[in-house]
């Protein structure tokens, strides 16, 4: 119920909170949604392509397979003594 609601109110200016809450909470009808419009607005295809959206969007809208790399402690190194 909550999920047609929120696929209704899917628009270019909110894209990026309601994909990323159709991934967090794992919703698979407001993933399509969200998957069809990024396809089709040029603007959100240009922040996808520049990584410029939130970790999770970037996931939801990766290619099958292709990991993402998160923004968290990849880079920090284990001290060793």
């Amino acid at each position: 119920m909550l999920e047609r609601a929120l696929t209704r109110q899917l628009e270019s200016h909110n894209f990026e909170d309601l994909a990323e809450v159709a991934q967090v909470l794992e919703l698979p009808a407001l993933r399509r949604a969200c998957k069809l419009l990024a396809a089709a607005d040029v603007n959100i295809s240009k922040k996808v392509q520049e990584r410029r959206l939130r970790p999770a969007v970037l996931e939801l809208l990766a290619p099958p397979g292709v990991a993402v790399a998160s923004s968290g402690s990849t880079g920090k190194k284990r001290r060793t003594f």
